[in-house]
């Protein structure tokens, strides 16, 4: 059973639109607005008067100075950006594509002769491609 005061609470919290208030309290608003009408139906009312109140109400300026300073502090986080971000960026790009293509190159065959052999036989264990190191002396 809701008492005047949640009620009250409610409406405060919520307006006076008992369809927006929490789905769990909507029943029991109902249910308290058919035991005591008058009661809830002056708490409803006079949140129906504070919210034709806030809404005629004009909507205040910004202040100039607020605007100012919002502005000057956006500037100033991105003037003081650090500026070796990007070029530690492209650096460690450069050093990994060079390693990769050093590292690359140092693992490719020297002669075409061995280019074939490696091509051909690189399924091969290398205890099975002995041979063919003995037959390329």
């Amino acid at each position: 059973m809701m008492t005047q005061d949640r009620f009250e609470d409610l409406a405060g919290l919520y307006g006076p639109d008992i369809q927006a208030w929490p789905e769990p309290e909507q029943a029991a608003a109902r249910a308290y607005l058919a035991a005591e009408p008058a009661l809830a139906q002056a708490a409803l009312n006079a949140e129906h008067e504070l919210d034709a109140l806030l809404d005629a109400a004009p909507a205040p300026a910004p202040d100039p100075a607020l605007y100012d300073a919002v502005i000057a502090s956006g500037v100033a986080a991105r003037a003081s950006a650090p500026r070796w971000a990007p070029m530690a960026a492209a650096a460690a790009l450069v050093l990994g594509v060079s390693g990769g293509w050093l590292v690359s190159a140092g693992q490719m065959p020297v002669n075409g002769e061995e280019a074939l052999y490696s091509t051909a036989f690189s399924v091969l264990a290398e205890e099975e491609t002995d041979w063919l190191e003995e037959a390329a002396r």
